[in-house]
């Protein structure tokens, strides 16, 4: 075992569980360090410019959300590819998805952040930004999409150490890239004329640095990136290995992924426009939910990711065997620490929100939220889990389609028919989320369960 470097392809449960919580524990504090330093901007920007910058910030953050939910996609797809290869023990192919990986990066990345800059002002008049922070949003929001190229080269360098299991280098890169950003706010913030594009810049800056620190470091290690030294490279002919079909096969499998992201991003917007019109209080109440849960998304996500990685690796491997014994090992972590979760934040959830809001009202409302949350936890993170498992299949399109259905289209069904009905109100809003779990988790598992045996039946000829 080399590095940081964790081969899923081998040990048994015990060992196996070790693997996955080494695996989750970094990626939840990369997690965690992004939001530290996201509330870090907010906080200066909220201080030095008042609360238009906030609003500012505000008003961009879905249609950034809608680029970063997009290469995202990418990401995943380039890292099921890489952790294929890995698992296959096939090194040629690793260097040359590697080099894709850079050029991809640049390319698209260059792409997004020039048509972003371009068309900010036309986006933000669009979404019906007040007229008194319009051209603050227009800026920020320009300006920070050109840090959408170097984000997208630190997120898919990231998710390629991530498919061969190390998920502490991220980590390192993302706590430099962080602290930097922090400095940087305080310093062009506090010293610039144009304050809110200061704050910017210096997200361009920072994410600059994780980009070029984290692909020098996957470059050095490029020629080593394999966990056990095996004599002859599996035969795996679903394996892109000319970098045309590599290409091609990232973007089959990372445009399903980015347009699931774009789509939940709209539905978000829709379930939000809804919520609006249930007064500040309920507004109040739903924006800081997000935060108060916010444990439970990374935990959620991050076991997401163990799975999908995992599951590749094996997969590439050709072992196909160790598959079912892998996901009950990732869901025998993930289960219960969403139970515990649950039960904490319910538990706590007084404080926690008053740790955001000081108004009692906001706070009854928002335990009301939580009533309906917090126990189906542990669905949300079986739905996480399988659905990532059926990704490592290369199903993404199926797993987008149940995304879609269940967590998307039932969520703006649902107010659409509360709106037409007269019912919709904050408990109608809050019990759609657990019904969308409860339905994709569903699905989700018939699916898998499918494609499992099909797969069975193949290989046993």
């Amino acid at each position: 075992m080399k590095r940081n470097e964790i081969d899923f392809t081998v040990g048994e449960r015990k060992v196996l569980i070790l693997k996955i919580i080494k695996f989750v524990v970094p990626v939840i504090l990369a997690y965690l360090i992004m939001q530290l330093y996201s509330s870090a901007d907010l906080l200066f920007i909220s201080n030095f410019i008042g609360k238009e910058g906030a609003a500012a910030v505000g008003a961009s953050t879905s249609y950034i959300a809608l680029a970063i939910g997009f290469f995202n996609g990418l990401t995943a797809g380039a890292g099921i590819i890489y952790a294929r290869a890995y698992g296959a023990g096939n090194i040629e192919v690793q260097k040359k998805i590697g080099r894709v990986v850079f050029i991809m990066s640049c390319t698209v990345g260059s792409a997004l952040s020039i048509a972003g800059f371009i068309s900010a002002p036309f986006v933000m008049k669009l979404l019906q930004t007040p007229a008194e922070v319009l051209d603050m949003a227009s800026l920020y929001a320009g300006l920070y999409f050109l840090s959408i190229m170097p984000m997208m080269l630190y997120g898919m360098s990231s998710g390629i150490l991530r498919a061969v299991g190390d998920s502490r280098t991220p980590l390192i890169f993302q706590i430099i890239s962080g602290g930097l950003n922090i400095l940087l706010d305080w310093l062009f913030i506090s010293t610039w004329t144009n304050p809110i594009a200061g704050a910017a810049v210096a997200s361009v800056i920072s994410q600059g640095v994780a980009a070029v620190g984290t692909h020098i470091y996957l470059k050095k290690i490029e020629k080593n990136l394999v966990a056990e030294e095996k004599a002859e490279p599996v035969d795996n002919p679903d394996l892109p290995t000319e970098t045309g079909e590599i290409t091609k096969q990232i973007f089959s499998l990372g445009v399903p992924l980015g347009l699931q992201s774009m789509m939940m991003t709209f539905s978000n917007v829709v379930v939000q426009a809804n919520v609006n019109s249930l007064g500040i209080n309920v507004m109040s109440a739903f924006a800081t939910e997000s935060k108060v849960e916010m444990a439970h998304w990374m935990v959620a996500s991050s076991f997401g990711q163990a799975a999908l990685y995992a599951l590749s690796q094996n997969i590439g491997a050709g072992r196909y065997y160790r598959v079912r014994a892998t996901i009950k090992c990732i869901l025998s972590v993930s289960v219960p620490s969403a139970i515990g979760i649950g039960i904490f934040t319910y538990a706590a959830g007084r404080f926690l929100y008053g740790i955001f809001t000081p108004d009692p009202s906001v706070v009854d409302l928002g335990m009301t939220i939580l009533i309906f949350t917090t126990p189906f936890y542990a669905v949300y993170d079986f739905m996480e889990v399988i659905t990532n498992s059926i990704r490592s299949y290369g199903k993404t399109k199926a797993a987008m389609a149940i995304y879609l259905v269940f967590i998307a289209g039932l969520r703006i069904a649902g107010m659409i028919i509360f709106n037409l009905t007269g019912i919709l109100n904050i408990y109608t809003v809050s019990v759609v989320y657990p019904i969308s779990w409860i339905g994709a988790a569903l699905c989700a598992l018939i699916y898998w369960k499918k494609i499992y045996r099909k797969k069975e039946k193949e290989l046993n000829g």
